[in-house]
């Protein structure tokens, strides 16, 4: 069974490669000249190109983004320990202190 599946497989493989590839009926290819203009005009300066590209272009700064979201996941951490402290009826005063130390730096980062 074994040796007659190997040819089987190799037969469909040739007919589906033979099908799919190209005879070389196609349309000829277009001329070299054609491409040049589009080749040019992607080659552009970025002067050259049209200043109003039809939608706005905003540039992101990852890096502050990775800074507020660590801001904000311990600040949201200091809560929850704020939050169990009080409902054990611990201090909460250092709690309290780095609570506003992150709500300060956070106010910072998004205000600069």
């Amino acid at each position: 069974m074994k040796s007659k599946r190997n040819p089987m497989v190799l037969v469909a493989a040739m007919a589906l490669l033979g099908g799919c590839g190209d005879d070389g009926g196609g349309s000829a290819p277009a001329p070299a000249q054609s491409a040049a203009p589009a080749e040019a005009a992607a080659a552009a300066p970025v002067s050259a190109r049209s200043a109003d590209p039809g939608y706005e272009v905003k540039v992101i700064d990852h890096a502050r983004d990775e800074v507020e979201y660590g801001l904000r996941r311990s600040l949201g951490g200091v809560e929850a320990m704020l939050e169990d402290a009080k409902a054990n009826g611990w201090d909460t005063a250092e709690l309290e202190q780095q609570k506003a130390r992150l709500e300060k730096e956070l106010q910072e980062l998004l205000s600069s």
